[in-house]
């Protein structure tokens, strides 16, 4: 059963630094129950027949009505004293404060200068403290707040979280608990369905996404919760961001990288709707080109940290220190990032538009390179893996016949043949993909000779008719 993330607040640290890993807490019961096939024995079977195993169709959630639920009863009473002031709070290390600018010419500029960091420091602290607050009336132990919280009239969660994520002036550790608060509240059926049509919340995170930030690995977190609605995967699939749509909001928002802005096939637009008349694929700053950049630019390093630590083992002892190194490196906030980065390609590839679209990138290919890179003992992939996320995505590519030939052109069946005769759950998906390149292979040859056979056919009446 595949399920929803709810973080615990892991430690701060940089990159490359080893940080908590998230606990999926929260199960999901309208996606295809992928791990609980276990029978092995059935491999030489049609491809067709090892896809029905593999991806048992059930109904889907459908529920854009909940966007439109409030709470203004007595469901809220007891949040109606706590949440406005934390809010106000929250907005005040956004602010910017014009009169600690001023210069006093009675003073001193250093005594300016201290006073103006001292105001700052003031309100970061109390910053902290409002998101420290909210993040408890969501936790765990809270998850009855989170949809009185979200979904009412009475205050504006959403965009006081959205702006204080994309805001330069907030400080790392607040926008890291400002992350994981709307990680909480991304959990609830009732508050995807409300927070997928805010184009300011999803604009925020691909900021914070393109700036590669620490806090990245959570924002992936978030849009990984979103997309098990059914009816946010479309709206997923086609977001595309304003290059000023949200840096207009806010005097101090994040920069973003030029790499983003001048790379790709297509340009940003300035519709500032949050939706583009452009494919996904021809905007830099869609949702898709976002994702599949951060995740070609953190594989990279992933791939070459692991790959220079399993070139030196000679020994037992360095088998050792080479199995911690990639364990640290996959569980750093890089790792974090590409890992459920993916898992959020796993849930967009379960229709076909998420096939065609995310199958046109250079996800497929990133994901095979994963998987060659990978430990090859599949024991170690565990539930929720990078690499179980990895062999999903490339089962839903391989269902239509666009994606399949993608597959075939990047060599996946290569990079798939190791995991076959280990046994499981991994084995039997990586025999389906083969098997249906395989198929795919054999009808187009099929076609190919059915073809050259017609037109020497044609060839042949043709001479007969001349002579």
């Amino acid at each position: 059963m595949m399920e929803e993330v709810e973080p615990e607040t892991p430690p701060n640290k940089t990159l490359f630094c080893r940080i908590q890993q998230p606990q999926s807490s929260e199960h999901n019961s309208n996606t295809s129950n992928l791990n609980s096939t276990t029978n092995n024995s059935n491999t030489n079977n049609r491809s067709n027949n090892m896809l029905v195993t593999l991806l048992s169709k059930m109904q889907p959630r459908n529920l854009s009505c909940f966007a439109d639920t409030t709470f203004t009863e007595n469901t809220t009473d007891h949040l109606q004293f706590q949440i406005p002031s934390m809010l106000e709070n929250i907005r005040k290390g956004i602010t910017v404060d014009d009169k600690g600018k001023e210069k006093d010419k009675d003073k001193d500029k250093d005594n300016v200068h201290v006073e103006s960091k001292r105001v700052r420091n003031k309100r970061k602290e109390i910053q902290g403290g409002a998101l420290s607050k909210l993040y408890k009336l969501t936790d765990l132990d809270h998850k009855s707040n989170r949809v009185p919280i979200l979904c009412t009239d009475r205050w504006n969660v959403t965009e006081t979280l959205a702006t204080c994520i994309s805001n330069k002036a907030t400080c790392k550790e607040n926008r890291r608990m400002a992350c994981l608060v709307l990680n909480n509240l991304s959990i609830p059926f009732e508050n995807k369905a409300f927070l997928v049509k805010r184009n300011d919340l999803l604009s925020a995170l691909m900021v914070v996404i393109r700036n590669m930030s620490a806090e990245s690995y959570l924002c992936c977190i978030c849009l990984f919760n979103l997309s098990f609605l059914e009816d946010a995967k479309g709206a997923l699939l086609h977001y595309c961001c304003n290059s000023h749509s949200h840096a207009n909001n806010t005097v101090s928002a994040l920069e973003e990288p030029s790499s983003f802005t001048n790379n790709g096939t297509g340009t940003s637009t300035g519709t500032g709707t949050g939706t583009d008349a452009h494919s996904p694929l021809e905007s830099p700053l869609s949702l898709v080109r976002t994702t599949e950049q951060m995740v070609s630019t953190y594989t990279g390093i992933l791939i070459d940290d692991t790959n220079s630590s399993s070139t030196t083992t000679t020994t037992n002892n360095n088998s050792i220190l080479n199995k911690g190194k990639r364990t640290k490196v996959r569980s750093s906030v890089e790792g974090e990032a590409v890992r459920w980065t993916i898992g959020l390609v796993r849930n967009l590839t379960s229709t076909k538009e998420g096939c065609l679209i995310l199958g046109q990138t250079q996800l497929p290919k990133l994901m095979t390179t994963i998987i060659s890179g990978s430990n090859p003992d599949v024991r170690f992939w565990g539930r929720d893996s990078l690499e179980d996320f990895c062999v999903q995505s490339l089962v839903h590519l391989a269902q239509h016949a666009p994606s399949l030939v993608v597959l075939r052109n990047i060599g996946a069946k290569d990079s798939l043949a190791h995991l076959v005769g280990q046994g499981g759950i991994h084995d039997l998906r990586a025999a389906t993909i083969i098997a249906r390149i395989e198929e795919f292979e054999q009808v187009q040859s099929t076609a190919a000779s059915a073809a050259a056979l017609e037109q020497e056919r044609e060839e042949e009446r043709y001479t007969t008719i001349k002579f």
